[in-house]
């Protein structure tokens, strides 16, 4: 068995084994590989570490378990977490909210509904009128990073310079740029569409989706007048990036056309406070 495939079949391991005690060391033992050699390839084939890795699973499965009735803290325990700060402070970080918080997004309608299939369009050039919004992070990672917006702004002078020039009918585009800056960072960039007629204002850029193929997903629509309804809107965002990138692109047929650019459109359906939802747009080659 070539080491990717061990690999596959270490992450299934561990994924039926999340209430279990798990290390990297048994699990090195357990394939025999010595523990630096095995953390290294399993860095490089999953983009995480082994400690990583766990962690996440196991907050899937608490969030999961929460979803089912189980109590907080019972499901932190279940899932091998020592400590109920350490659960919630490991859960906010990953899913954007505490437990409880998690809990009362269900009411605005995350969680259990079937995602609905993308419609297929085709597009010309896209030009985008806005401003980036500078961060640490080296890699593209859409699944961790959706709705970023909601986690990261801009300075107040940017955002009230970028919001001066929207009016609630304008078609709004957030992106993850591919070009990093001179420290290796990569930025998001967040503005209006333009019209083939129109020009910006100074102080603001200007960026060109490319024309392509796109995989259309709409958002579940959300109720906004609750109390959790924007961090509910993040959520549904991102559990949207997550369907399509660990199962849609997986059994559609089509890949990921790595010229063109990923993004979230936000319009008008997004001002509905009692059904607000937004598009995902992917550029899809279909399979040869």
């Amino acid at each position: 068995m070539g080491c990717t495939d061990m690999m596959k079949e270490c992450r299934n391991y561990i994924d039926s084994h999340l209430e279990s005690e798990l290390s990297a060391m048994e699990l090195a033992k357990r394939y025999h590989y010595s523990y630096y050699h095995f953390c290294r390839i399993f860095q490089i084939s999953s983009g995480m570490s082994v400690a990583s890795y766990i962690r996440e699973k196991r907050l899937e499965l608490a969030a999961e378990k929460v979803k089912k009735g189980t109590g907080i803290f019972e499901a932190a325990l279940e899932v091998g977490f020592e400590t109920p700060s350490g659960f919630v402070k490991a859960f906010k970080k990953k899913f954007g909210c505490t437990p409880t918080e998690y809990l009362k997004m269900q009411a605005c309608g995350i969680g259990g509904v079937q995602m609905e299939e993308p419609r297929f369009v085709a597009l010309g050039p896209i030009h985008v009128l806005g401003h980036s919004c500078e961060s640490d992070k080296k890699e593209l990672d859409s699944v961790q990073n959706g709705a970023y917006w909601f986690r990261e702004k801009g300075s107040e002078e940017k955002q009230k310079h970028h919001h001066g020039h929207m009016d609630e009918n304008t078609v709004k585009i957030g992106l993850w740029l591919k070009e990093p800056d001179a420290q290796g960072n990569l930025s998001y960039f967040f503005g209006k569409k333009l019209e083939a007629d129109q020009t910006g204002p100074e102080g603001l850029n200007v960026v060109t989706i490319p024309a392509a193929e796109y995989a259309v997903f709409t958002t579940r629509p959300l109720d906004m007048t609750l109390e959790e309804g924007h961090k509910a809107f993040a959520e549904s965002i991102r559990e949207t990036w997550k369907y399509i990138y660990e199962d849609w692109l997986e059994t559609s047929g089509y890949d990921l056309d790595e010229e063109g650019y990923d993004f979230e459109c936000y319009d008008a359906r997004c001002k509905d406070k009692h059904a607000s939802c937004m598009d995902i747009y992917i550029p899809v080659r279909k399979h040869k």
